[in-house]
């Protein structure tokens, strides 16, 4: 488990890491409009932080993904909860 966690982390950091480079080629073209103090907050706080965040999380959902069995007598309550709804 503390793998999966570990490994989910590396993947966001990945993801940080490629958002970075990306970010600093955009914030060096708009430094010229910006202050840069402004200019790296927004980015950090919009893009970087955010990103991070959910690709951690996205990362982590799909190394804990289990597919879903279902027992023999469920099958047919699927179908008629289906149909309920329909």
């Amino acid at each position: 488990m503390k793998l999966k966690f570990f490994l989910s982390l590396l993947f966001g950091a990945l993801w940080l890491v490629v958002s970075s480079f990306f970010a600093v080629r955009w914030a060096s073209a708009l430094s010229s409009f910006l202050p840069a103090v402004y200019l790296w907050w927004a980015i950090i706080g919009i893009a970087l932080l955010p990103g991070f965040l959910m690709s951690s999380m996205f990362f982590s959902n799909l190394l804990h993904w289990r597919p879903k069995q279902f027992l023999p007598h469920e099958k047919n309550c699927d179908c008629f909860l289906l149909t309920v709804t329909v």
